[in-house]
């Protein structure tokens, strides 16, 4: 089987793509075989774990973005 692989890779490098197109086609074999099917996050869509997204909020009311720095702090800021 390996060998017949190899033949095909070879019969089809007349171009510098044809390896490639090849090793897609073989690895796309290999995952039918074994009943593997790959796709892509945008398919699946995201998951918003809601206990968590509340959680992030609270936190996010939580920060005082308007209060001074104490100290010497505001001269490292130059």
């Amino acid at each position: 089987m390996h060998r017949a692989r190899e033949a095909a890779v070879r019969a089809q490098r007349s171009t510098g793509t044809a390896l490639i197109l090849a090793k897609h086609r073989v690895v796309d074999d290999a995952f039918r075989e074994v009943d593997v099917r790959l796709v892509s996050m945008n398919t699946v869509g995201s998951r918003v774990i809601p206990s968590a997204f509340r959680e992030g909020w609270v936190a996010g009311e939580r920060v005082n973005l308007n209060r001074p720095m104490p100290g010497e702090a505001p001269g490292l800021l130059a």
